[in-house]
């Protein structure tokens, strides 16, 4: 599960994972305040508030609040139905809090928003894998290579 969040913030944040894993719980807390006052600064329909949003929830997975990190992103599918990113960081907390068919639900949402979304072909592959369902493990996997073939996960993908 540790390699999933990793691979979440990789792609979604950069290297946000290693400086919110890094962070104490308290500098967490106080780095969530701190986003949830320019959030309410914001429109309540803009792309900057999804921005943030996500951002936060980011930071609660990071500090392994998966149920929070689910809620920012339902607020941000609220304002933004079509967003790639909130569909990819919703599933990665699901799939983080093991309810792994909502997940493989989640990914494929990404992916009908973003077909080439390879970060989410591979998690749909990993969640897959998790439900014993190896054959269509598989096919995302290697759609995910074929978007992305200098992937560097791609030995433990075979």
């Amino acid at each position: 599960m540790e390699l999933l969040r990793q691979e979440t913030f990789r792609w979604v944040g950069g290297d946000r994972y290693e400086l919110y894993a890094q962070l104490s719980e308290e500098e967490r807390d106080q780095k969530y305040e701190d986003l949830q006052k320019l959030i309410a600064a914001q429109p309540l329909i803009s792309d900057r508030r999804v921005e943030l949003l996500l951002e936060q929830g980011g930071l609660l997975v990071a500090g392994n609040r998966c149920k929070e990190a689910i809620a920012n992103c339902d607020i941000a599918l609220n304002i933004r139905p079509h967003n790639h990113l909130a569909w990819y960081n919703r599933a990665v907390a699901l799939d983080l809090s093991d309810r792994h068919e909502e997940a493989v639900a989640n990914y494929r949402q990404a992916i009908t928003c973003k077909s080439d979304f390879y970060a989410a072909w591979h998690n749909l592959g990993t969640s897959l894998s998790m439900l014993g369902r190896y054959e269509e493990a598989i096919t995302s996997f290697d759609t995910a290579l074929r978007l992305r073939p200098d992937y560097y996960s791609r030995t433990t993908l075979r």
